[in-house]
C-alpha cells in the first residue's frame, strides 16, 4: 500500500513537472542585482535621522552622535561603493536598465543641494532640503517663508 502511494505521488509530480509549460507559469519581474544594497542604503539613512533625533533630544552626547554619524557615513559610502562597482560589472546596456528602474521607483534619492533654493535651507540651523517643509527636519523649528 505504501509502495502504490509512493508511485502514485511521484506519477503525479513527473506529469506535472512534464506538462506545465514555462509559458503557462506567470512572468516574474527579476530582482534588481542591487536591490538588497538599496535597502541597505536606505536603512542607514533612517540610522542617521534616528542618532540626529536621540541627539537632539538629549539622548546622546556630541562624542557619541558624532562617532555615530561618521560610523554610518563610512557605512554608507561603502554600500554606494559596492552599488556602483555592481553596476559597473554588468553590461551597459543592462547596467544602464537597472539605473533607469532605480530612478524611477525612487530609490536611488539624493538631495540637490546645489540647486536648493532659499526656501529649502532653514534659516536656524541651515540645513537643506530638496523640498520645501513645513517645519525643519534637523532642528524642528519653522521655516520662514513657507506657508503655514
Amino acid at each position: 500500500m505504501i509502495i502504490a502511494s509512493s508511485v502514485a505521488v511521484v506519477v503525479i509530480v513527473l506529469l506535472y513537472v512534464l506538462l506545465i509549460r514555462q509559458a503557462d507559469l506567470p512572468y516574474i519581474e527579476p530582482l534588481s542585482p542591487v536591490a538588497h544594497l538599496d535597502e541597505r542604503k536606505a536603512a542607514i539613512f533612517e540610522n542617521i535621522r534616528d542618532s540626529n533625533f536621540e541627539f537632539l533630544m538629549g539622548k546622546l552626547s556630541a562624542e557619541d552622535y558624532q562617532q555615530t554619524k561618521n560610523d554610518l557615513q563610512k557605512e554608507l559610502a561603502d554600500v554606494n561603493a559596492e552599488i556602483e562597482s555592481v553596476l559597473a560589472g554588468l553590461e551597459p546596456a543592462e547596467a544602464a536598465q537597472w539605473s533607469g528602474k532605480r530612478k524611477a521607483s525612487g530609490k536611488q534619492a539624493s538631495v540637490p543641494v546645489a540647486n536648493a533654493g532659499a526656501a529649502l535651507v532653514c534659516p536656524h540651523c541651515s540645513a537643506r532640503f530638496a523640498r520645501p517643509m513645513r517645519f525643519c527636519g534637523e532642528c524642528g523649528k519653522p521655516m520662514e517663508g513657507e506657508a503655514q
